[in-house]
């Protein structure tokens, strides 16, 4: 166990859900990277494809994706 969850009393996964979006965004993409959402809209065959390669075990349902872009210079 990490020292700050020492001394804050939990565990670093228990912290790691204490963070809110734009923390974790911030966390994975330090700056100066700039971050964009975007969301994808998937037709049919674009849901079969994901479908096909998440497998059996990972139901795909969503048409609608939100996922976000990080760039820097």
């Amino acid at each position: 166990m990490g020292l700050a969850a020492a001394l804050l009393g939990g565990t670093p996964g228990r912290l790691a859900a204490q963070l809110t979006q734009q923390e974790a965004l911030a966390a994975a993409f330090p700056p100066p990277a700039t971050i964009a959402r975007r969301t994808a809209f998937l037709s049919d065959a674009d849901l079969e494809a994901v479908r096909a390669v998440a497998g059996p075990d990972a139901p795909v349902e969503q048409a609608v994706v939100t996922y976000y872009v990080a760039e820097r210079e």
